[in-house]
């Protein structure tokens, strides 16, 4: 289960699902889409240089967008369901020294 705090939607959110469709399911996700609540750090991302921002997810779609939208966004926090990473290792050492 996610857990989703208030401070939490202080960062604009891009969420990498697996399968196209998949949402958060987390209340007010609908009223912030595309005001805070993204799905493609290549279209979406260049509105928050120098922001910080939030990737949900940390499979390889995750970290890929981590590690591009660390090129242009002040911060960039990585939340993750599970207990580790499930992207492959060599981009988890990519993300390393960013």
């Amino acid at each position: 289960m996610l857990r989703v705090e208030r401070c939490l939607l202080r960062l604009p959110l891009l969420w990498l699902p697996a399968q196209v469709g998949d949402r958060l399911n987390v209340d007010d996700e609908a009223k912030y889409m595309g005001k805070g609540v993204h799905f493609c750090p290549h279209c979406d991302g260049p509105f928050y240089k120098g922001k910080n921002v939030a990737v949900v997810g940390g499979g390889n779609s995750g970290i890929e967008a981590a590690i591009d939208l660390a090129g242009i966004c002040n911060h960039v926090t990585v939340l993750e369901f599970a207990d580790t990473l499930r992207a492959d290792t060599v981009l988890q050492d990519k993300k390393r020294p960013l």
